[in-house]
């Protein structure tokens, strides 16, 4: 579908230069811009040659002055949707239009063609799939969310346009599979899911290592940039990349990541000093994947984000990340929710490096058993935390915790003058725990949300937290039942 508009979008006043088309596909002239409505240029089952159609069903067209050469519409012949050649001559040079190339539905190669070569020409278009990104000066974000089946000859011509443009963002999470010549020597368990397919990453990889690759964002999520030795040639291309600041790899494996996996990666992470955040959840990697990316990251003096959920990391993980903590000054945000195997002992290996540790922010230990068994991991990073003034989100989430574990964060919250945001939703947490944290709360100052979501919470624990909202006004909205 391609729409050009005057910028129709909430709080924006349409730009100069609207353009809207005939059901012919010739440029019609509005009488006032705000009269006139975007049209489609869409190809599907019912509009196989791409002519023109309504961008939505019953909008009527607002009233148009019609060019006096237009002979009558039964005389015309059906045309296709305008070429490259004569969008390039309608379009007046520095003036900013909204361009949607969405790409929903089953399309020609050709059209992908065409939406490659508007970016070149179209000053300040947008390409996008799905939604319209306005911005009149740069060419910032691309989505592939829902695109079809592609050759990889069209990610190829992508790539180059990503080096020759300023596109900042590169977004390909939910991207449907593309299916290349070359996939009848990948094998089946490599196709499973709705990703794309790792030849065509390995384009991506390549353009990455161009010094002149402005790519600032890369959401690689769901993917199978892991397939096929993609680790590896992503990490060699991490090594050379200086403009990277955000990378999502989430859930990019389909069987578990290997330690070398988890090397390859970490020694890029070592030498690059560009990267910011870093998300590798969901990839299996286990202790000894963990232990290689604690001991690259333990130094790097970039990285302030970094996701390692449901990974399989175990007490040696965590007995790797301790030391990390200790010496990093630069991480702020540490995901570890949904590692099952901390435990106890895996959470007590991380208190006593959050006693030392002066920068971390936010850490997220959700579903990680810390309080499943004796409650001592939970009591070792509750007294770690009383003298941290750092720390403002702890995430203890669907742990298992019940009124002992509850006493000793009541502790902290008496003494902890940092914490802003308290997660303990889906716990085991009753009228005894309450009073506990309603008795850690009454000199607390600084807890601005508490969450409770679904604990066996009663009728007294409501009048108890009531009670207490009155005289905290501070954290009143901030009580999560």
């Amino acid at each position: 579908m391609f729409m050009m508009n005057g910028g129709q979008m909430a709080g924006m006043q349409p730009p100069p230069g609207m353009m809207i088309f005939n059901q012919q596909g010739m440029p019609m002239q509005a009488m006032h811009p705000m009269q006139m409505h975007p049209m489609n240029f869409q190809t599907n089952q019912n509009n196989p040659n791409g002519m023109p159609l309504m961008a939505a069903q019953g909008i009527q067209m607002g009233p148009m002055m019609q060019d006096h050469r237009q002979e009558p519409m039964r005389k015309r012949r059906r045309r296709r949707g305008p070429a490259v050649t004569s969008l390039r001559a309608l379009i007046r040079p520095r003036k900013a239009y909204n361009l949607v190339l969405d790409f929903a539905g089953p399309f020609r190669t050709s059209k992908l063609n065409e939406a490659i070569e508007l970016v070149r020409i179209v000053p300040g278009a947008q390409f996008a799939s799905h939604f319209l990104v306005s911005d009149a000066s740069l060419v910032t974000n691309v989505k592939f969310g829902g695109l079809g089946l592609l050759r990889g000859s069209c990610f190829a011509d992508i790539f180059r346009v990503i080096n020759r443009t300023k596109i900042r963002k590169l977004d390909l999470d939910d991207t449907q599979t593309i299916e290349l010549s070359a996939l009848a020597s990948i094998p089946e368990n490599a196709r499973k899911g709705n990703t794309i397919r790792a030849e065509a990453l390995g384009q991506l990889w390549s353009a990455l290592k161009s010094s002149a690759c402005p790519l600032e964002e890369l959401n690689a999520g769901g993917t199978d940039a892991g397939a096929n030795g993609g680790y590896r040639s992503l990490g060699a291309a991490l090594t050379l990349n200086t403009s990277l600041h955000t990378l999502n790899l989430d859930d990019t494996s389909d069987e578990n990541t290997t330690a070398q996996d988890c090397r390859e990666l970490a020694n890029a992470l070592r030498r690059n000093s560009s990267l910011k955040h870093f998300l590798f959840g969901g990839n299996r990697v286990g202790s000894a994947g963990c232990s290689a990316f604690a001991e690259a990251i333990q130094f790097n003096t970039s990285l302030s984000t970094l996701n390692l959920e449901a990974n399989g990391i175990g007490e040696e993980g965590c007995a790797a990340l301790s030391d990390m903590l200790r010496f990093n000054s630069a991480l702020r945000k540490l995901n570890l929710a949904r590692n099952t195997l901390i435990g106890d002992a895996g959470c007590r290996l991380l208190a006593g490096a959050m006693s030392a540790n002066e920068t971390l922010e936010e850490l997220d230990l959700e579903q990680t058993n810390a309080g499943a068994s004796t409650g001592a991991g939970i009591h070792a990073l509750s007294t770690a935390l009383r003298s941290n003034t750092t720390l403002k989100t702890l995430n203890l989430a669907e742990n298992d915790l019940g009124a002992s574990s509850v006493i000793h964060l009541s502790k902290l919250l008496s003494l902890n003058s940092s914490i802003t945001t308290l997660v303990l939703a889906r716990n085991r947490i009753g009228i005894k725990a309450i009073r506990q944290l309603v008795l850690g709360l009454s000199t607390n100052t600084t807890l601005k949300r508490l969450d409770l979501v679904g604990n066996p919470l009663t009728p007294e624990c409501h009048q108890e937290l009531e009670a207490m909202s009155r005289t905290h006004p501070e954290l009143a909205q901030g009580i999560i039942l």
